[in-house]
């Protein structure tokens, strides 16, 4: 079965772009994919901080939220994202997200 992580970047739950990102989960699943949500919101996640503990240890050493979820990303088929676009960027949370 095919795995993909769901990723809803915006700090609102119930606008357009979670829409979208249900529309997308419901083919995917249609499909008979295997669909994991994330809501960015939902989770303390801090910024990359540059400490490069990533280059010793192999994975990120801040302790957060985002060893939750590490796992999971590392080892899905595939990937849907969805951030708003604010200041022709995605969101703080999403851009969180990839920088980790």
């Amino acid at each position: 079965m095919i795995m993909i992580a769901a990723v809803f970047g915006s700090p609102r739950r119930k606008g357009n772009t979670s829409v979208l990102l249900n529309h997308a989960i419901a083919g995917a699943r249609d499909a008979g994919a295997e669909v994991t949500e994330i809501v960015l919101r939902d989770l303390k996640m801090s910024p990359c901080l540059e400490i490069y503990g990533c280059k010793k240890a192999g994975q990120c050493v801040i302790k957060d939220d985002y060893g939750k979820i590490e796992e999971l990303l590392l080892h899905i088929d595939g990937l849907m994202l969805a951030s708003p676009i604010f200041f022709y960027t995605s969101s703080a949370h999403t851009k969180i997200l990839m920088d980790r």
